[in-house]
């Protein structure tokens, strides 16, 4: 296996959607990196990735939508996806983001850029005491609307989400059945 790196403006789409179509990284390397603001990614299923960062895709730039992204790992943050605070554009829409772990924190997303639209987020862990965001920690962002945010657990603050941004916006989203062994099961 070896990372898939997306550094042109190509749309990659997956053959009739992601059911049938894998990214899978073999727990060796992370699946994917977007890095253009005009490369989307479209209809894959992205597991087994294991990464510093984004154990299933970093998103740096670009547009990820319709994609199954389960069963990955970090060594540090952001299990599931990593959105960077790169200067220009990231959207994750339509996306089911689930059991995807991290040590620390965003066991399925972190999130320092971008946004993200009409997800499932769900059945994700962070698991240190000291961690934040079991479902999804925000450090930055524009928004977050229409998302369903349900099942995730971190063993410090933030089950669904965490955030700890001044400028990020949440709307039209369904918080439920979080966990946080320390404070705010739902959002902190």
């Amino acid at each position: 296996s070896s990372l898939i790196s997306v550094t042109k403006p190509v749309t990659i789409t997956g053959v009739n959607g992601w059911s049938n179509t894998a990214v899978i990284g073999n727990a060796t390397v992370g699946c994917i990196t977007l890095n253009n603001p005009s490369a989307v990614l479209r209809g894959f299923t992205i597991t087994n990735g294991l990464a510093n960062y984004g154990g299933g895709v970093k998103l740096d730039n670009g547009a990820m939508h319709d994609c199954l992204i389960t069963g990955n790992k970090c060594v540090y943050n952001g299990g599931g996806v990593y959105l960077t605070a790169a200067p220009t554009y990231s959207l994750v829409s339509n996306c089911i983001i689930r059991g995807n772990q991290a040590p620390t924190s965003g066991g399925g997303v972190i999130m320092y850029a971008g946004k993200l639209v009409d997800c499932i987020i769900d059945y994700n862990v962070s698991l240190s005491a000291a961690g934040f965001g079991g479902g999804i920690n925000v450090a930055g962002g524009e928004y977050m609307s229409g998302c369903t945010i349900k099942s995730n657990t971190d063993y410090g603050s933030g089950g669904g989400i965490y955030v700890n941004s001044a400028n990020f916006a949440l709307t039209n989203c369904n918080i439920d059945n979080n966990y946080a062994n320390s404070y705010g099961a739902g959002i902190y």
